[in-house]
């Protein structure tokens, strides 16, 4: 049984540390993206 436990430790370990990379690397390059420098506007097409 502790065999299976040391195991299970193991692998949720591994998920955890894997989701903490994943979101580090999002949060980065959320912070990349931005760009003050947008205008949102609203626009008429003529013809």
């Amino acid at each position: 049984m502790d065999a299976l436990t040391e195991a299970v430790y193991a692998v949720t370990t591994k998920l955890y540390q894997q989701a903490q990379q994943q979101a580090a690397q999002q949060k980065t390059e959320g912070a990349a993206k931005k760009d003050d420098n947008v205008v949102d506007a609203d626009y008429e097409v003529k013809e």
